[in-house]
């Protein structure tokens, strides 16, 4: 359930930090990375405690 769930924004996720290394803007694709995980877990963790 909760892979289902953050299936799409994990790629949405993905495909920024993809787009925003491209662009050049000096941000290490490594940051968004932490930064998506983060987020991946908080939201796991708050659909499973809604259950």
């Amino acid at each position: 359930m909760v892979a289902d769930a953050l299936a799409h924004f994990g790629m949405a996720g993905f495909d920024g930090a993809f787009v925003s290394l491209q662009s050049e803007d000096g941000k290490p694709i490594s940051e968004f990375m932490e930064q998506l995980a983060d987020a991946m877990v908080a939201i796991g963790e708050a659909l499973i405690a809604g259950r």
